[in-house]
């Protein structure tokens, strides 16, 4: 019999202030395929803006979610924020607090 290992996985918060911050809303198929994307809130820098978005779209496919979180149409929602600092790089940082998960 094989045993079986897991993985842990440890989310953290970003530290430090940023520029600008960018908060989207995208809409994902059980394929990961890109639906739909928008800003939900900003501080109003629109060029930090059009970038979380075109890195958003730049990304898809992204990876297939899990069956059992796809709504009646087959979709997911999710929401992440960009945080975007003085020489113009970023950083996603996850809207959920910090947590551990344990996968088998």
């Amino acid at each position: 019999m094989q045993e079986k290992k897991s993985i842990l996985i440890v989310g953290h918060a970003a530290g430090g202030r940023a520029r600008s911050v960018v908060v989207v809303v995208f809409i994902v198929d059980g394929n990961g395929q890109l639906v739909s994307s928008s800003v939900h809130w900003t501080n109003g820098d629109s060029g930090a803006e059009r970038t979380a978005l075109a890195t958003l779209r730049r990304a898809s496919p992204l990876p297939q979610p899990p069956p059992d979180l796809l709504d009646g149409r087959g979709h997911l929602e999710l929401m992440e924020d960009c945080l975007f600092n003085n020489n113009g790089k970023f950083q996603l940082r996850a809207l959920a607090s910090p947590q551990a998960t344990i996968i088998d």
